[in-house]
């Protein structure tokens, strides 16, 4: 009797021993694949935590986390990887600041791209609190358009859709900014030129509205903008126009604008209110101080000759206007904006460094 209670005792031993070892790795997998869900990585830290029984607090904060994100996500209406890259871009920007604060141990060419640094994030980081915000607001329109008086009701929806329109506008920014800066978007000088193409004497309106619009848009954003040339057709449209836009990181805000813009309207030379469908390409080309394109005179087939439109007696007299062509490219250049040709043919140097530099990029 007592040697069958001692062999079962043993039997059970054996059986909770087994338990055991079965038990372990399958909580130590499941633990694994819970932990990689939550972001947590299962490297050397996780298995200290994991031995040391402190993984499950380590776990429910990263799983926390992990939410917090998605539900901003879902507020904003962004993938939950734009708001993780916005929470590290805050711990970053916060870094530089402390960086700056005691920057006087630190070299000028350091200060100066930490400080750079941390205007960018800056920027983003303001982009993105202005959706939150917008996206806070939208909900509350929408919460009060579905509750209290029919009037109230009306209010609400119409300003849905005004918070609706200007969240797109925000998101779209926000992606533009998240994007990984180049050299280029450095550039305080972006020189614009506006062509006229399909559509006849309306594409040339239809430029000219746009060179208009560039202009003032400069003017809004307090950039400073430097007409270069304009060529005009003979009802009142424009060929071709450069202009020169300053101003911090100028090129990143512009570059997009390069390509062909249409328009589809009934134009003021439309007499039988026909619609017309016109075109004008937009090239954004920036200007960059360290990189210096060496051209010279004989580089450069030189033409001048007398201006054409207003000028007085001047351009009837002077061969002011200035037209250049670059030998290996094959690239024109003409310029007659100001009276001097000396000046024109700066303006007109200026522009094809301009060409030969977006051509090499």
């Amino acid at each position: 009797s007592s040697s069958a209670g001692e062999a079962n005792r043993r039997s059970s031993l054996a059986v909770s021993s087994r338990n055991i070892r079965w038990q372990v790795p399958e909580r130590s997998a499941c633990l694994s694949s819970l932990a990689a869900f939550a972001g947590i990585s299962a490297c050397g830290s996780f298995q200290k935590r994991q031995r040391s029984g402190r993984l499950i607090p380590a776990f429910a904060a990263a799983l926390q986390e992990k939410a917090e994100i998605q539900e901003e996500a879902d507020l904003i209406g962004l993938n939950p990887v734009f708001v993780q890259t916005i929470s590290q871009s805050k711990a970053q920007h916060e870094a530089l600041e402390k960086d700056l604060l005691d920057a006087g141990s630190l070299p000028q060419d350091v200060i100066v791209a930490k400080s750079k640094l941390a205007a960018r994030l800056g920027r983003t980081i303001g982009l993105y609190d202005e959706l939150k915000s917008c996206a806070e607001q939208l909900l509350e329109a929408k919460e009060m358009a579905n509750e209290g008086s029919e009037e109230l009701a009306e209010l609400a929806r119409e300003e849905e859709e005004e918070l609706k329109e200007k969240c797109s506008g925000l998101q779209e920014q926000l992606m533009i900014a998240m994007l990984p800066p180049t050299p280029e978007d450095e550039a305080k000088t972006a020189i614009l030129e506006i062509r006229a193409a399909a559509g006849g004497s309306e594409a040339g309106l239809w430029a000219g509205d746009l060179f208009s619009m560039y202009k003032k848009y400069a003017e809004l954003e307090g950039l400073r903008a430097e007409v270069l040339e304009t060529t005009m057709d003979g009802v009142g449209g424009m060929d071709t126009g450069q202009i020169a836009i300053s101003g911090e990181e100028v090129y990143s805000k512009l570059k997009f604008e390069t390509g062909v813009h249409r328009v589809q309207r009934v134009p003021a030379t439309e007499s039988l209110g026909r619609t017309h469908t016109s075109t004008a390409t937009v090239c954004v080309m920036p200007e960059i101080e360290d990189v210096d394109i060496v051209v010279t005179n004989k580089d450069l087939e030189i033409k001048t000759c007398r201006s054409s439109g207003a000028g007085g007696q001047n351009v009837n007299k002077v061969e002011s206007a200035v037209h250049l062509t670059h030998r290996a490219t094959g690239i024109h250049v003409f310029c007659q904006q100001e009276r001097s040709q000396i000046r024109n043919r700066e303006i007109a140097l200026r522009i094809l460094k301009a060409k030969l530099r977006e051509r090499e990029v």
